[in-house]
């Protein structure tokens, strides 16, 4: 979730920062914010929604917080296809991608649905009925038992 609010503000950074705020790739029609934008989206935000869908299996989450969890991997591929008008649709098809943002508002809403989801499974957990051993409690941290 924080991944996803770290997005938001490489857009606006790239939306009202000069052109010149940073200067990561020089020649360029728009500044370093949409760069990283755009980096951060494709490397970051994909890696992190690609584990989560595992992670998500392993921990035997109920189905639908599975599916909302391939959602949002679903909806992160649907943010890029968005842009395509934009780049290759002509001034008339341009308008298409301002529903970049839209998607970018439910792809928020779904993390913070699985967020909860994954907070509500944990806090489900049983607490461990067995305590440490008090020689396990004072060793050294890193220290092999014998």
């Amino acid at each position: 979730m924080a991944a996803v609010l770290i997005q938001f503000l490489l857009a606006g950074i790239g939306v009202f920062a000069p052109l010149n705020f940073c200067n990561l790739v020089p020649n360029e029609s728009f500044g370093c914010g949409f760069t990283l934008h755009a980096w951060f989206g494709r490397s970051v935000l994909f890696l992190l929604f690609v584990l989560v869908l595992p992670l998500a299996f392993a921990a035997r989450a109920p189905g639908r917080t599975i599916w909302l969890t391939a959602g949002l991997l679903g909806l992160l591929v649907l943010q890029g296809l968005l842009l395509f008008p934009y780049y290759m649709g002509g001034q008339a098809l341009r308008p298409l991608s301002a529903l970049h943002v839209v998607n970018a508002i439910l792809v928020l809403y779904v993390a913070l649905h699985v967020a909860g989801r994954a907070r509500q499974l944990v806090a489900e957990l049983p607490p461990s009925h067995k305590p440490l051993p008090v020689e396990v409690m004072s060793r050294p941290a890193g220290a092999k038992g014998e």
